[in-house]
């Protein structure tokens, strides 16, 4: 994938499959977010991908990750955003209560946060 050298797959939603990758220019490792072949002929979706690109770059906030790049490439829309090492958020509904609150309230910030900046 050009700049990126994926290095696994580390989920998939509904439009865009997420992997590992290290940045070859920038010698870091992040998150590349891939528009799915099937979403991108649809204009909607692609359109949809694009705007969470563009909106995510106006972002900043401890809640929220960092948008590093947004590129067509090999004619794939790829937005390469800033890699937080962990468990997934699935994996923290099982952890006490008091921990999915904590967790959880940050999920909240960085939402507020968003709402705030349109």
């Amino acid at each position: 994938m050009g700049r990126y050298k994926i290095e696994s797959r580390l989920g998939e939603g509904a439009m865009a499959v997420v992997y590992r990758a290290v940045d070859t220019q920038l010698d870091r490792r992040v998150a590349l977010k891939v528009l799915k072949h099937a979403a991108s002929e649809r204009a909607t979706m692609k359109e949809r991908f694009i705007r969470e690109g563009r909106i995510a770059a106006r972002l900043s906030h401890p809640n929220i990750v960092i948008l590093y790049d947004a590129q067509v490439d090999e004619g794939e829309l790829v937005l390469a955003m800033e890699l937080v090492e962990g468990r997934s958020l699935d994996h923290h509904f099982s952890d006490p209560l008091p921990e999915r609150i904590r967790i959880l309230e940050k999920v909240a910030r960085g939402v507020h946060h968003a709402h705030e900046h349109g």
